[in-house]
């Protein structure tokens, strides 16, 4: 709860900035005055949407903008097993950053694609220990 409400605060107070800034610059104070509350809009409702719940018998997420979100429901005992995949790709700037997705392979041979992100970040290892339990094989 509170990073939505210091998202929401930064907003406000950023195009507060852009307001008191369109004197001297005008592109970013602008900028600011009219990207802050599209942000807010966009983004901030987003934070309040995304979950992940997770239960001896599957988990639930949900993640992405709020008119458009990405949701899963997956049950360990419907799944064949659960693949960790790392995928490396370039950056704008010629950096690499590593992508880390769970697919997980259902037995009627549907698979989905469980996207690693922050949030899933801090539930992955209990969702793995769970499926573990369940007899689900992991391939990493």
């Amino acid at each position: 709860m509170s990073v939505i409400l210091g998202a929401a605060a930064g907003c406000v107070v950023g195009a507060a900035v852009g307001w008191v800034l369109r004197g001297w610059s005008a592109r970013l104070g602008w900028g600011l005055v009219i990207m802050c509350p599209l942000l807010l809009v966009g983004m901030v409702p987003g934070l309040a949407t995304d979950y992940v719940r997770i239960d001896p018998n599957g988990f639930e997420c949900r993640y992405g903008f709020w008119f458009a979100p990405k949701q899963h429901a997956v049950r360990f005992d419907d799944l064949r097993e659960i693949r960790w995949v790392e995928t490396e790709r370039r950056t704008r700037r010629g950096g690499t950053q590593i992508d880390i997705d769970l697919l997980c392979m259902q037995k009627d041979g549907r698979q989905q694609k469980v996207d690693v992100g922050d949030l899933m970040k801090q539930a992955v290892n209990e969702i793995l220990e769970n499926a573990d339990a369940r007899g689900v094989p992991i391939y990493r």
